[in-house]
């Protein structure tokens, strides 16, 4: 192998890591935003700075997770600094999946709904550390590396958003839709 085949080697390898990761990273973008269009551009962007990173890499994952997460709240940072106010309740946009029953279908999109409307109610900071422990099963060391936060901030933040979706308050910056929530309970 010659010098000049190394970073198409690496390429096609990151390449493979991306798309073996790439529902996972949906899935945490889409969880942080509530919307399907913004999580995929996430993903695209996620490869894209993706492709810039020429030094070895010992977790695909946990960089991917990472890049993902922090462009995920930037985003959110932005549409708060927008301060764009819709007039409805807030609704998560439904994503389309494959079920064999209309039934499953109708569950899983109803549990998505639900499960985005509480996390509605989380700052972004809270969301992140929330999904990255919680669903995605990493350390807190971990997630702090990711938010850029330390291991007891994550903690806190993991601590705080558990107390949040326990007693069903929202945080102060979180404005979910009143009848909505009191739907889910």
């Amino acid at each position: 192998m010659t010098a000049s085949d190394q970073p198409a080697d690496i390429d096609n390898r990151s390449g493979q890591d991306f798309e073996e990761h790439r529902a996972v990273l949906f899935t945490l973008a889409y969880s942080m935003l509530g919307s399907a269009a913004e999580a995929e551009d996430i993903v695209q962007e996620t490869w894209l700075r993706r492709q810039r990173v020429r030094e070895p890499v010992r977790q695909e994952r946990a960089l991917l997770c990472r890049i993902a997460t922090r462009l995920a709240l930037n985003a959110l940072r932005s549409e708060a600094n927008r301060k764009e106010s819709y007039l409805g309740p807030w609704l998560p946009e439904p994503v389309a999946t494959e079920a064999d029953l209309a039934d499953d279908l109708i569950l899983a999109e109803t549990v998505s709904q639900a499960t985005l409307m509480v996390l509605e109610t989380l700052s972004p900071a809270e969301r992140a550390a929330f999904l990255l422990v919680e669903v995605f099963s990493l350390s807190s060391a971990e997630t702090g590396r990711i938010i850029d936060a330390s291991d007891t901030a994550v903690r806190q933040l993991v601590h705080r958003a558990r107390t949040r979706l326990q007693e069903g308050r929202a945080h102060r910056r979180a404005n979910p839709s009143p009848e909505l929530w009191t739907e889910l309970t």
